[in-house]
C-alpha cells in the first residue's frame, strides 16, 4: 500500500514481493517461524537404541488405542486409551505361518471402510486383516509370488480416502494397490514403474483439493515420488542425504523419519514454480526435542504425532505443531516511490514485544535499479553479507540513515530457541519524513553545509516524543471497552462505578464494562436484578413481589359468589387489620389499632407486604455453597434500598420413577 509519507509492506495478508525460508504465515496474515513437532520428553534412553533393519507399524484404533508391531518379536502390541498400559494382541497364534499367527510383521494400518487391522506380514509374504477389538482374524491378501497381489516381504502400508490400500512391496521393488475388499488394482504400478523408482521403503497418501496424491520414499536417491491415484507421476521431492525409513502425511505436510540423523523432519509438499523441473519440496526443519531411531510414524486426530523408535519399545506422542525451527528469514523488494528519489527515514516492525529467547533483526539496502543484494545465505549461522546493513538486534524500530535513493530493498531474520517464536504482523517504511527542521528559521535548512545530517540530527530528538505523540493519538482506545488494553479494564470500570471480578474472563469483563450504562437504568427493577445474577453468577432466578398479588379477603356480596370471589387462602389473605380502621370500644386494640387520615386510608393493608421481594431458585443450581453465597452476594449489592428479601431454595419433593 503506497500512502503519501509511508509503504506498508504486507498487503492483504500475502507478503507480496517477499520471499522466506523457514517461516510460515498464520491465518491472520501475520509471520512467524515454522512449526515442527515438540518431544517435550526424555530421550536419554532412545539415544542407546539401534537404527532399525526395517520399518515396524503403528496405528490409531477407532477409540483412541494405538496398535504396533514388534518385528523382531513377532508381536502386534496394543496401548490402552485409558490407563496407557501395554499388553500384547490376544487370540493371535504366536510366531508362525498359519493364519492370525506372524512373522516380522511390519507395516500397519486401521482400515476405516472394512474397520480392520491390516497388518503386513512380511515374514510371510501376505497381509493379514484383524478385528480390533477382539483380534479375529478378518482376511488374508496375497502370498509369495512376484505376480500382481503377490508379494515378497511387504514393508508399509497406506489408505487413501476411497479405501484403497497401497503396499511397499519390498522384496519386488514395486508399490502395489488393492481395492477395499482385496482386489490388486495392477494399473497403479503399470504407470509408476516408469517413473524410475529405485528402492521403495515407505508409502503415504492425503486428498489435496479433492485430488488423491501418492507419496513413495525412494530409499536410493533419497527422494520422493508424488503420484496420483492411477499412478501417474505428479512431481518429485528432493530430500538431502541420510538414512530415511519412515514417511507420513499429515494435514499440509509430509514427516520423514531419518535414522542417519537420527531426526524426524517435517517436509512441505510443495509444487514445482512455473516454468520450473520436474522437482520440488522443502524440508522446513526437524523436530524439537528428539534425537532417536524411528520406525513408524502415525498422527492422531487431537494435533499428536506417535513415533515407533523400533523393536520392542513402546512408542512416544509428541505434539504435531508444539514446536518452531529455531532460524528463518524473510527478504523482499525492490520498494520505491515512482523512481524518483526517495529519503527512506524509519522502519517499523509491529507485532508485539519479543518473548523470552525470541529474536529479531532488520537488514537494508538501498540503492538503485542495478544495487539489488544477494539471497540471504541458507547457513542460519553466517550473516547477512555487504552490502546489507544490519539493524541492531532486537530492534523494532530504526532509522535507515541513508542518502535519498530510487529503491530500499528489505530483510529480516527470525531465530528461537525451538518453543518460541517471534511475530511479523506488519512492516511500515517511513520515507520523506516532514521534521521538525520546519520549525526552524529557513536560514538553518538553506544554508546548512550537511542538510542530511540536520535532518538525523533532528531525528533524535523527536524520537523521543514520538511515542508520547502515538499514546495521544490511541487514547480514544482507552474508552472503548473492546479496544482497551486488558490492564485499563479496572481502571475504565471505575468511571461507571462497577466492581470487575478478578477471576473473571478478559471476555466477560469487557461485557460487564461495555453494558454498565444499560444495566443502570434497569437496576433496581426485577428485570435488573435477574440480569445481574444471572451475569455474575450464572444462576436463573425468578422474583416475586406478594404486593403485586395481594387481594383482600372479605364476605362475598350479591354476585360475588359466581365470580369466584372469597375463596379464603387460595388467590386471598386476611387483612392484617380492620379495613375502616380502628373504633374506640370495640376493634380498637393497644399496640395493634391504625389511626389514618383520609389520606392514608387502607395504607395499613399493605405494610406487611409492601418493600418486600422473594427470590427463588433451583437447589440444582445452588447446589455449591459458594454459588449459594455468590447470589446472596449480588442480590443484597443490586436490590433497591430500604427492601426485604428472601432466598428461597426450591427443592425436589417427589421424583417420579424412584
Amino acid at each position: 500500500m503506497d500512502t503519501a509519507g509511508f509503504l506498508y509492506l504486507n498487503v492483504a495478508n500475502r507478503w507480496p514481493a517477499f520471499r522466506w525460508r523457514g517461516l510460515e504465515l498464520r491465518p491472520d496474515g501475520a509471520l512467524r517461524l515454522a512449526h515442527v513437532p515438540l518431544y517435550a520428553g526424555s530421550t536419554e534412553t532412545m539415544s542407546e537404541l539401534p537404527a532399525p533393519e526395517g520399518p515396524a507399524g503403528l496405528a490409531l484404533g477407532p477409540d483412541g488405542a494405538v496398535f504396533f508391531t514388534d518385528p523382531g518379536g513377532d508381536r502386534l502390541l496394543r496401548i490402552d486409551p485409558c490407563d496407557s498400559r501395554v499388553c500384547p494382541a490376544p487370540c493371535l497364534g504366536g510366531s508362525g505361518e498359519l493364519p492370525g499367527q506372524l512373522r516380522t510383521p511390519r507395516g500397519l494400518i486401521f482400515h476405516t471402510t472394512r474397520h480392520a487391522l491390516i497388518v503386513a506380514d512380511a515374514g510371510n509374504h501376505r497381509l493379514q486383516l484383524l478385528d480390533p477389538r477382539t483380534f479375529q482374524l478378518l482376511g488374508i491378501w496375497g502370498g509369495p509370488g512376484t505376480a500382481p497381489g503377490l508379494f515378497d516381504t511387504p514393508w508399509t502400508l497406506a489408505s487413501d480416502s476411497r479405501g484403497a490400500v497401497y503396499v511397499v512391496d519390498h522384496g519386488n521393488k514395486r508399490v502395489q494397490k488393492f481395492g477395499p475388499q482385496g482386489s490388486v488394482e495392477s494399473g497403479f504400478w503399470e504407470h509408476a514403474a516408469g517413473a524410475g523408482l529405485g528402492q521403495p521403503v515407505a508409502v503415504a497418501t492425503c486428498d489435496a483439493d479433492d485430488t488423491i496424491e501418492v507419496f513413495v520414499l525412494d530409499a536410493t536417491a533419497p527422494r520422493i515420488a508424488v503420484f496420483d491415484a492411477d499412478g501417474n507421476l505428479r512431481r518429485w521431492l528432493d530430500l538431502p542425504d541420510g538414512d530415511p525409513l519412515v514417511l507420513l502425511a499429515a494435514q499440509d505436510s509430509l514427516y520423514l523419519g531419518d535414522n542417519a540423523s537420527r531426526r524426524v523432519l517435517r517436509v512441505l509438499p510443495i509444487e514445482p514454480s512455473a516454468g520450473a523441473p520436474l522437482t520440488g519440496g522443502i524440508v522446513i526443519g526437524e523436530a524439537e526435542g528428539f534425537e532417536g531411531p524411528v520406525a513408524a510414524l502415525a498422527a492422531d486426530d487431537s494435533g499428536g504425532l506417535w513415533l515407533h523408535p523400533g523393536g520392542g519399545a513402546t512408542p512416544i506422542r509428541m505434539v504435531r505443531t508444539g514446536g518452531y525451527v529455531r532460524d528463518g528469514v524473510l527478504w523482499g523488494g525492490p520498494f520505491g516511490t515512482a523512481g524518483r528519489p526517495t529519503l527512506w527515514h524509519e522502519i517499523e516492525v509491529h507485532g508485539g514485544p519479543l518473548g523470552t529467547n525470541a529474536h529479531l533483526q532488520l537488514f537494508v539496502r538501498t540503492g538503485g535499479s542495478s544495487d539489488a543484494p544477494p539471497a540471504p545465505p541458507n547457513d542460519p549461522d553466517a550473516p547477512l553479507p555487504a552490502p546489507w546493513k544490519p539493524f541492531p538486534p532486537d530492534a523494532l524500530r530504526g532509522l535507515v540513515r541513508e542518502t535519498p535513493t530510487e529503491h530500499l530493498w528489505l530483510a529480516a531474520r527470525l531465530s528461537g530457541q525451538g518453543r518460541q517464536t517471534p511475530v511479523v504482523e506488519q512492516i511500515r517504511v517511513d520515507y520523506d519524513p516532514d521534521t521538525w527542521s520546519r520549525h526552524l528559521p529557513a536560514i538553518y535548512r538553506t544554508q546548512a553545509q550537511d542538510p542530511e545530517l540536520l535532518e538525523r540530527f533532528l531525528a533524535l530528538f523527536e524520537g523521543f516524543f514520538t511515542d508520547l505523540d502515538e499514546q495521544i493519538d490511541e487514547m480514544p482506545r482507552l474508552f472503548d471497552p473492546r479496544a482497551v488494553p486488558a490492564s485499563w479494564l479496572p481502571w475504565l470500570a471505575g468511571w461507571i462505578g462497577i466492581d470487575l471480578d478478578e477471576t473473571w474472563p478478559e471476555e466477560k469483563k469487557r461485557r460487564a464494562v461495555a453494558g454498565a450504562f444499560a444495566a443502570a437504568g434497569r437496576r433496581g427493577t426485577p428485570a435488573g436484578l435477574r440480569e445481574a445474577v444471572r451475569f455474575a453468577t450464572g444462576v436463573d432466578v425468578r422474583i416475586v413481589e406478594p404486593v403485586l398479588g395481594a387481594t383482600w379477603w372479605t364476605l362475598p356480596g350479591d354476585g360475588d359468589a359466581a365470580r369466584g370471589a372469597g375463596r379464603l387462602g387460595v388467590d386471598t389473605v386476611l387483612a392484617p387489620a380492620e379495613l375502616d380502621g380502628a373504633v374506640l370500644g370495640t376493634t380498637a386494640v393497644l399496640d395493634g389499632s391504625y389511626i389514618a387520615g383520609e389520606d392514608g386510608f387502607g395504607s395499613h393493608l399493605y405494610e406487611t407486604v409492601a418493600h418486600q421481594f422473594l427470590v427463588q431458585v433451583y437447589e440444582r443450581q445452588v447446589a455449591s455453597p459458594a454459588r449459594l453465597a455468590a447470589v446472596r452476594a449480588v442480590i443484597e449489592r443490586e436490590k433497591p434500598a430500604h427492601t426485604a428479601w428472601h432466598l428461597g431454595v426450591i427443592k425436589p419433593h417427589m421424583r417420579i420413577g424412584f
